[in-house]
């Protein structure tokens, strides 16, 4: 999976250095990348999915505050 979205995240942010592509995040990124041409719905879709596994992962450490102190 990483290699594929590597190379997708290049060509988007190769599009947003050459001006062609408005800086962004997320699911607004891949929709205009998607209607600008840059990638079709099946590469969008697969960053979509690469975000949610990486939110997924991140979340895991994701601990409140007062773990661990005596209530």
């Amino acid at each position: 999976l990483l290699p594929a979205v590597e190379a997708l995240e290049s060509r988007v942010r190769e599009a947003i250095r050459d001006g062609r592509l408005a800086n962004g995040h997320g699911a607004a990124r891949e929709a205009a990348a998607s209607e600008a041409g840059l990638l079709s719905g099946e590469e969008a879709a697969l960053l979509a999915r690469y975000e949610r596994i990486r939110t997924a992962a991140i979340g895991v450490d994701d601990f409140p505050r007062d773990i661990g102190r005596a209530a």
